[in-house]
């Protein structure tokens, strides 16, 4: 899978250590392959990775040195077998000591890596439940290495303990585009997701990668079977959650969709702080009527798409009201009034909705279970509180010792270069060569 659109890919070695905690911490440990152990019902694995099922300390570091490149196994599509845990010549791993596995990577991974990598994972049999929601995080986001092991955790959650929903951090109504991809292979689609969120973090080879993984993951399920692939983000972004929720009203009451369109700024317009506030009243004014008249509503088109509806209000509002604090150089204002419980709402909105296991890809700050950023919880802290999706929750998290990244153009290359959003990201923030 190698799909390049426009500008030249730019490449970066991402070197930094890291440990998981309660809190961030730096720590430096650089094993070239990584490591599993358990300590209780908590789980560490390097590359990094750590599944936490409580809330305690865990310190986890690794290294990788590939670069991102296309992947062979998943052209072809894999067949039903392809874990052939049958096969694995090791006990399933009992978590009380290190587990080894080799370090995960796009550029020609040996089959007999991948399934060793594969056979190590049968160690999360006994900790996750049938319905378990599984944050695999990310030190940071694009790092090629973490984004291969992303892809191993998906195949054998989906192939061997039955999940069928994907979220990632990202807008649920941009998201749509990468599900159309999974599910079909149209690379137009794939064009068109790369499209709706740029200029982002996700402009990088490796989430190509990661999506053509999913989507011979998709083929690999039985037939009538797909992928689910949603996002659980507010609108940070707001044109594709603007278009959606616009396209919405077009249907059932135009002149709320014509109005729609002239107080909600999009793209580059989002950054004239004065028209936030008045666009976030606006659609939070939707948001009521969606409710007041869902029935009829629902009747104009379907209980599906009202459901979207009722979620993109939220978002679009939400994201609003995010923006008017990040545009005054207050992210971790915006982020703990507005992001994170906007991120809770929907990841527990699709928890309830799934009939299985449910994996989440997220950064590390996201699906920590004992972290806050200005001074709210994140949404992992959210969501592991016992109201919420309590012992369900499980997060593998990752830190590295070095990793790669291929940007899909200059904009993004110097997105990351000068990303300073929050304190912890900026000093892992990744300097071009």
């Amino acid at each position: 899978m190698n799909l390049r659109r426009g500008g030249q890919l730019a490449r970066r070695s991402a070197n930094r250590y890291f440990a998981l905690t309660e809190m961030p911490l730096c720590s430096i440990e650089s094993p070239s392959f990584g490591h599993m152990v358990g300590r209780n019902s908590v789980v560490t694995v390097a590359l990094r990775v750590a599944v936490l099922s409580a809330i305690q300390s865990v310190t986890a570091c690794g290294s990788g040195s590939t670069t991102a490149s296309a992947h062979q196994e998943a052209d072809a599509g894999p067949p039903l077998d392809s874990l052939a845990l049958a096969s694995c010549t090791s006990p399933v791993p009992d978590l009380a000591h290190p587990i080894s596995f080799p370090s995960p990577t796009w550029d020609g991974e040996s089959p007999d890596n991948v399934h060793a990598t594969i056979c190590a994972l049968r160690s999360l049999d006994a900790l996750l439940p049938t319905n378990a929601v599984v944050c695999s995080g990310e030190d940071t986001h694009g790092v090629s290495q973490s984004s291969r092991l992303h892809s191993l955790i998906a195949r054998y959650l989906v192939l061997h303990s039955g999940a069928r929903t994907i979220v990632l951090e990202d807008m649920d109504a941009d998201v749509a585009f990468a599900q159309a991809f999974v599910r079909t292979g149209d690379a137009s689609q794939l064009a068109k997701y790369f499209g709706s969120t740029g200029p982002s973090l996700a402009a990088v080879a490796e989430v190509e990668e990661l999506l053509g993984e999913l989507h011979a993951i998709s083929d690999a399920l039985p037939n009538g079977e797909q992928l689910s692939i949603r996002g659980m983000d507010v609108a940070v972004q707001v044109n594709g959650t603007l278009d959606r929720l616009t396209g919405y009203y077009q249907r059932v009451n135009a002149p709320n969709a014509t109005a729609l369109t002239k107080i909600a700024p999009r793209g580059s317009a989002t950054g004239v702080v004065a028209r936030l506030q008045p666009a976030a009243m606006f659609v939070d004014g939707l948001a009521t009527d969606l409710v007041s008249n869902k029935a009829t509503y629902v009747a104009m088109t379907d209980a599906d798409s009202w459901e979207l509806a009722d979620e993109d209000a939220a978002n679009l509002r939400d994201g609003y009201l995010f923006l008017s604090r990040y545009y005054q150089q207050d992210f971790a204002g915006g982020d703990a009034m507005y992001r994170e419980p906007g991120l809770a709402r929907n990841l527990e909105r699709l928890a309830g909705a799934a009939s299985g296991p449910i994996l989440v890809i997220a950064h590390n700050q996201h699906c920590a279970k004992a972290n806050d950023i200005g001074g709210s919880y994140t949404v992992g802290t959210i969501v592991a509180q016992p109201q919420h999706l309590g012992a369900r929750f499980f997060v593998i998290a990752q830190a590295y010792g070095g990793g790669t990244q291929l940007y899909l153009d200059s904009t993004t290359a110097a997105l990351f270069a000068t990303m300073t959003a929050h304190s912890c990201w900026r000093r892992r923030a990744p300097t071009l060569p």
